[in-house]
């Protein structure tokens, strides 16, 4: 029988808030931490918002000799772990260190470092380039220093698969947890996309945003979202075998009680979506009366939302599912790499403090199962998606962990 994987702690580096609780307390407030994003001259690509988080200081927790050789997206790692630890009440000095991996998806990589180098090199010469820069840029290098720094060195593993890149990251930490490979996995992703090369990445998908400034600027599964909006920060869920959590008397945020991956041959089908959805439930071996929430992938993308909320009908159709479906990202943009964790944070916390996430500023025309106000209502279970621009699907249900 497989062991039980419970989550013991949460570490966030959001739009929203730096810190679980502060997430909390601003995920209950209902505010739209998406602002226009001063500073950047973006005229050439038309992209007005996003979740900028320009109160971050990494110099606050690590010493400047370390983030000298790092990137910003791995600044968000490097804190979200630290806070994830911190939170988990983590002895890393207890722990046998070759037992604990690092999960991480990324999509971006560090492209303020490459856009840095690339000024130096034309208005200074190569001499003046960061030579860190040819470790800090690329998307494995939060896994790399986080690792260093907190001197995990068991099973660890980088993803980058466009917006499903953090749920690759969960689902193959699950299946190194259950095949003994590690006893616990630090699973999360950061992304920190705004650059004018970064940007322009995204800007050649044809999915993002060009609305103008408005007090919710994402809307996902409303008939008037005009696209993607994207945010930055960085989260590290801490999951640990049921053992290992319940001999040293750890706090359980919940369970993670199934996982689910598929592929869709074509983005424009859903039928693989469905059945990992599907075949999550199954293996949760909860009731679907017990589902109280869907958190979906809900980018923001008509054709994608609209695909999904299909699949989402079908399954509730087949298995008698009556609960809403939210997308969060509506407060803080879509974090891709970092997006699922975020999402699955969101979803704990609510468990824990007993409210459904709601998906902000909808208009009267969507559809009426999104949930378009927070909810105060005991959370058993839900279910998350992730689904890419290529296709991947994942889905996850998660519960309450019974002491």
């Amino acid at each position: 029988m497989d062991e039980k994987i419970l989550v013991t702690g949460i570490g966030i580096v959001n739009p929203l808030a730096i810190g679980v609780d502060s997430f909390t307390e601003q995920l209950l407030s209902e505010k739209s931490a998406i602002q226009p994003l001063n500073g950047l001259d973006l005229s050439h690509l038309g992209i007005q918002m996003g979740g900028m988080i320009p109160a971050f200081q990494p110099s606050q927790y690590f010493d400047k000799r370390l983030l000298v050789k790092t990137a910003r997206f791995t600044n968000f790692a490097l804190v979200s772990m630290k806070l994830a630890i911190e939170d988990a009440k983590l002895n890393l000095e207890q722990e046998d260190k070759s037992r604990m991996g690092i999960w991480f998806g990324n999509n971006a990589g560090g492209w303020d470092l490459c856009h840095q180098g690339f000024y130096e090199l034309y208005t200074q010469g190569s001499q003046m380039v960061n030579p860190w820069q040819a470790t800090g840029w690329f998307p494995t290098a939060a896994q790399g220093f986080v690792s260093i720094r907190f001197g995990i060195t068991g099973l660890s593993k980088s993803f980058v698969a466009d917006r499903a890149s953090g749920a690759s990251a969960l689902y193959f930490a699950l299946q190194a947890l259950k095949a003994d490979r590690i006893d616990t996995a630090f699973v999360g992703g950061c992304e920190a996309p705004f650059t004018r090369f970064g940007l322009l990445c995204y800007h050649e998908t044809g999915q993002m945003s060009t609305e103008e400034h408005s007090i919710f600027p994402y809307r996902p599964f409303d008939p008037l979202s005009s696209g993607i909006v994207l945010g930055e920060g960085g989260v590290v869920l801490v999951l640990e075998k049921e053992s290992n959590a319940r001999k040293r008397r750890a706090q359980i945020y919940g369970e993670i009680a199934s996982s689910a991956m598929t592929t869709d041959g074509k983005p424009n089908e859903n039928l693989m979506l469905l059945k990992a959805m599907e075949q999550a439930l199954v293996k949760s071996k909860i009731s679907p009366k017990e589902l109280d929430l869907i958190i979906a992938e809900g980018c923001g993308e008509k054709i994608a939302d609209s695909l999904e909320l299909d699949a989402i009908d079908c399954l509730s159709r087949r298995q008698g599912i009556e609960c809403p479906v939210s997308s969060p990202k509506s407060y803080y943009g879509h974090l891709y790499g970092a997006s699922l964790a975020t999402e699955l944070a969101a979803g704990l916390v609510g468990m824990k403090r007993h409210f459904l996430p709601p998906t902000l500023g909808l208009t009267e025309d969507c559809p009426e199962r999104v949930l378009c106000k927070l909810k105060k209502q005991n959370l058993r279970s839900f279910m998350i998606n992730s689904r890419s621009r290529e296709g991947i699907n994942a889905s996850f249900v998660v519960k309450k962990s019974i002491d």
